[in-house]
């Protein structure tokens, strides 16, 4: 596996270099896929969670 991707301060490196990428990008489906890719890098670093997992439930449903 990549040893990267359980570097935590590479997962924190990307996430915050995907938020920036996010708030520049001009394009909707842009700013959606960098946010989405931050909130992976997130999501590995910290965990999803019971929380994260409800909040996708919801948007499933809606």
């Amino acid at each position: 596996m990549n040893e990267a991707l359980d570097d935590p301060h590479y997962l924190e490196r990307r996430a915050e270099q995907e938020i920036d990428l996010a708030q520049t990008a001009t394009h909707p489906a842009a700013v959606r896929a960098h946010y989405l890719l931050a909130g992976h890098y997130l999501d590995r670093l910290y965990g999803e969670g019971d929380e994260a997992v409800d909040s996708a439930d919801e948007r499933s449903v809606a």
